[in-house]
């Protein structure tokens, strides 16, 4: 009996190697998807679709992004859509958007060379100049990472704070202060 199960085991495995590398062969040789424009967003509260919206859901909405791929490499799955408008979810934070951008570039299914992107994301102005929900155009992008920054009037008299990790304290010791805190100078 147990020489019969592993005969079945070993037939379902070879039989789903095969399956898998002919579905692997058809897809080489249509060739990879050709992308006309990514969508790449920084998170989702939940799900995609059917639940409070994060970044990217309304994207997926809005678009049909409706074909769900694996992204092995990256952060989330990619979607798309029939048009070769392809979604992303990176992650917060410049590692986890790195691997996603990256494994997304290096997937050879997709086709990008004449891809056109999009970052989109929730970014801070100076309500002074932008309205809440305002769409804004910037030339340059600083990366402040997954810091928070603090006002000039308000730091601390222990050191001259200017930011610290977003998951830490305000250091009370100018030791800490050294080793978690940019300075100024």
């Amino acid at each position: 009996m147990c020489s019969l199960a592993r005969q079945l085991v070993l037939t379902f495995a070879v039989s789903g190697l095969g399956s898998a590398y002919l579905s692997a062969q058809r897809a080489a040789a249509d060739g990879p998807i050709r992308i006309k424009v990514v969508i790449v967003t920084m998170f989702e509260r939940g799900e995609d679709t059917d639940d409070t919206p994060g970044e990217f859901q309304l994207w997926v909405k809005r678009e049909h992004l409706d074909q769900i791929l694996p992204l092995p490499s990256g952060y989330h799955h990619v979607r798309l859509n029939k048009n070769g408008v392809l979604g992303m979810v990176t992650g917060v934070g410049t590692a986890k958007a790195t691997a996603s951008v990256m494994a997304l570039g290096l997937d050879p299914r997709f086709e990008l060379s004449k891809a056109y992107w999009i970052v989109v994301g929730i970014g801070g102005g100076d309500p002074a100049d932008v309205s809440v929900g305002s769409a804004v155009w910037a030339n340059h992008v600083v990366d402040g990472d997954l810091a928070f920054e603090i006002d000039a009037r308000q730091i601390p008299e222990a050191g001259r704070l200017v930011m610290y990790h977003y998951k830490k304290e305000v250091p009370t010791s100018s030791q800490a202060a050294t080793s978690m805190v940019k300075r100024t100078h």
